[in-house]
């Protein structure tokens, strides 16, 4: 058992560091959509005060 500790441990980390990329571009699409939609809503708005 304490052979496959350190073993499960790397494993840990790989999968870690695989996920964390993909984690981070994910949130970065996520928040870019947010920040799209929010600002096509506001240029609609504004396009339908000024007319």
């Amino acid at each position: 058992m304490a052979e496959a500790k350190p073993l499960n441990i790397i494993n840990m980390k790989r999968i870690f560091f695989i996920m964390n990329p993909l984690f981070y571009y994910s949130t970065t699409i996520i928040f870019l959509g947010l920040y799209l939609a929010i600002s096509q809503a506001a240029l609609h708005d504004r396009n339908l005060s000024d007319a």
